[in-house]
């Protein structure tokens, strides 16, 4: 939705420029006809209500967004992840979660029935019973948006598609010697002190792929052997450079 809305300013602002008046009817029709007739997706809203509550469940807190616009809560980067990672697994495994084979033409068919049954090819994210590498991560990022828990979409060379995040090391202050607290002091690396409960999103470095196929949930270190093998698809990688990706 808010593609169309840019669209709509932007072709509102052009016909001013250049003194053309075009009705909203208009341009509305003239959207629906590049992007076809997008609406509100119920189930992905049906989704995001019950992770709230599972999350506000498990944290023993009333809200899931940091209170702080632009902020996120350190210490929760993890777990969310996570938890949000098997979620999505749950909501994208089919009918029968035990049966991986031939998932790509599973994949297929299931997206024929529905385009056919909706007669249209955009199809909206939450009617998805199935789903690979890319339609996990898509998942992933709509809701991690919404929870405010800050993750890449990033896209590989082979065609796959995975979630980066950023978890920052914490040390309690409280329980640091005073040697530990001096090297602190000294040492240029970013150490997060459990006290400091929220930090700037636009300062986090993703460190992290989260695993939503083999073992959903699980955080891969960026760097290690098992990240790289998960964003190739199990191609030969160059372990000194890894894959060659673009975020999204």
């Amino acid at each position: 939705m808010p593609r169309i809305v840019a669209a709509r300013k932007s072709m509102r602002r052009e016909s001013q420029l250049r003194g053309i008046r075009v009705s909203d009817a208009t341009i509305d029709a003239w959207l629906q006809l590049k992007f076809g007739h997008l609406q509100y997706d119920p189930v992905l809203v049906g989704h995001l209500n019950v992770l709230k509550a599972q999350l506000s469940a498990i944290e023993h807190r009333g809200q899931c967004r940091s209170p702080i616009p632009g902020t996120v809560e350190a210490s929760k980067i993890a777990s969310r992840a996570q938890f949000l990672g098997a979620f999505v697994a749950r909501q994208l495994s089919g009918p029968d979660s035990t049966n991986s084979g031939g998932l790509d033409q599973q994949l297929e068919l299931h997206l024929h029935e529905i385009k056919a049954m909706i007669e249209t090819s955009v199809v909206p994210l939450g009617m998805l019973k199935l789903g690979s590498y890319l339609e996990r991560a898509l998942m992933f990022k709509a809701l991690a948006d919404q929870i405010g828990l800050p993750a890449a979409l990033v896209r590989g060379t082979y065609g796959r598609s995975w979630i980066e995040i950023a978890v920052p090391k914490m040390e309690n202050a409280a329980e640091a010697d005073e040697d530990t607290q001096q090297h602190r002091r000294r040492s240029s690396r970013p150490i997060i002190d459990l006290c400091d409960k929220f930090l700037p999103t636009r300062y986090l470095r993703e460190n992290y792929v989260v695993d939503l196929m083999d073992e959903p949930g699980r955080l891969m270190p960026i760097d290690g052997l098992e990240a790289k093998v998960y964003c190739s698809g199990g191609k030969p990688v160059d372990t000194a450079s890894g894959c060659a990706k673009t975020r999204e």
